[in-house]
């Protein structure tokens, strides 16, 4: 009987190695769910993660759709391709035809306001400006730009407004001028007068006078000769006052040996020394 009972029951080693094989199972399964709880918390920062991700992309996109230009086809070889702030991606920028200036003051800020709404609607650089405004002045005003430029340095007209400016300035009408051109135009030359006496009184007067510009100098010249020579001293179409002096002295001598039965005097063009064609 006692020796049956001793058998069934288990001894001290078998408690404890029974306890310690529940403790590891315990232990075991705190780990494994430790691990889980881990994998879990990653798995949450991962989807987190890639879901900041893909936001940071839409809007990525989203801002790109509305800042980025447009996509341009390529160019040939030679063309410019500068589509940045104020820039004309045109090889050639020409002011079109109907913005020529015509040359009058009084069309000037007309012309000027048009040439700015051509530069704005076309993206017109500024550096490319001048020359652009340049090509759609008449002759004189071409020759002015030119020789301003070579007087006071080739960067004079730095930008569009210092080009405004001066053109302003260049065909303003003062009080002055008008004053001036008014005595030039009071001076006439009569046929008892002559060509020779005419030049000189016309030039003293000149020299007298301030705020006159060379064409209108050329032009109340011409207006002031007989009518036998005016015509012809027009048509010369010369540039300067002392040019248009010395072929009015030279077709009133043609007219007068003419007169006398003298030989015939060819008006038509001729080039000059210097290269140029005068008439």
């Amino acid at each position: 009987m006692e020796s049956a009972q001793n058998v069934g029951a288990p001894g001290i080693p078998e408690v404890f190695g029974a306890f310690e094989t529940l403790s590891n199972s315990i232990r075991i399964v705190q780990e494994t769910q430790a691990l889980q709880g881990q994998q879990l918390t990653l798995q949450g920062q991962a989807l987190g993660a890639q879901g900041q991700a893909i936001q940071a992309i839409q809007s990525g996109l989203s801002l790109s759709s509305e800042v980025s230009p447009p996509i341009l086809q390529s160019s040939p070889a030679g063309v410019s391709t500068d589509t940045g702030p104020g820039h004309c991606a045109s090889k050639v920028v020409k002011l079109p035809a109907k913005l020529v200036f015509s040359g009058k003051r009084e069309e000037l800020q007309r012309w000027l306001k048009d040439v700015e709404d051509f530069f704005e609607l076309n993206e017109v650089r500024e550096s490319k400006k001048m020359k652009t405004a340049k090509g759609r002045l008449p002759a004189y005003l071409k020759e002015w730009y030119e020789k301003y430029e070579e007087e006071h340095g080739v960067t004079l007209f730095l930008n569009w407004e210092s080009l405004k400016t001066e053109l302003t300035e260049r065909l303003k009408v003062t009080i002055e001028r008008s004053i001036a051109r008014a005595k030039l135009q009071a001076l006439h030359c009569t046929e008892a007068l002559g060509v020779k006496k005419y030049n000189e009184a016309f030039s003293q007067l000149v020299g007298q006078l301030s705020h006159l510009w060379e064409e209108d100098v050329v032009e109340d010249y011409i207006k002031g000769l007989p009518n036998s020579i005016t015509l012809d001293v027009a048509k010369a179409k010369t540039h300067t006052l002392l040019e248009t002096q010395k072929e009015a002295a030279e077709i009133e001598a043609f007219l007068s040996s003419q007169a006398k039965g003298g030989g015939h005097r060819d008006f038509r063009l001729r080039v000059p020394e210097s290269g140029g064609v005068s008439g």
